[in-house]
C-alpha cells in the first residue's frame, strides 16, 4: 500500500518498492497453484479455483513487473 501511494505521488521511493513488491507478489502467488493441485487431488472443490487465481495473480503481477521495468529502462535512457 505504501508503494502505491508513493507511486502515485510519484515519489522515488515508489519506483524503486514498486518492483520489489511486483516480484514479491507474483513469486508468493505462484505458491497458490501446487496447493490448489493438492487441494483438488483430496476432494477439495475450491481446489481448481485457488490454482487459476493463484496463476492469475502471478501472471497479472509479472506483467505489470516487465511493464514497469520496460518503462523504467526507457527513463534511465532518456535521462
Amino acid at each position: 500500500m505504501i508503494a502505491a501511494i508513493l507511486l502515485l505521488r510519484r515519489k522515488p521511493l515508489g519506483f524503486v518498492l514498486g518492483p520489489i513488491v511486483l516480484t514479491f507478489l507474483a513469486l508468493s502467488s505462484l505458491v497458490l497453484a501446487p496447493m490448489g493441485m493438492a487441494m483438488a487431488r483430496r476432494g477439495f472443490e475450491a481446489g481448481h479455483a485457488l490454482c487459476a487465481i493463484g496463476l492469475g495473480i502471478a501472471a497479472g503481477s509479472g506483467v505489470l513487473l516487465a511493464l514497469s521495468l520496460r518503462r523504467g529502462e526507457a527513463t534511465l535512457r532518456t535521462v
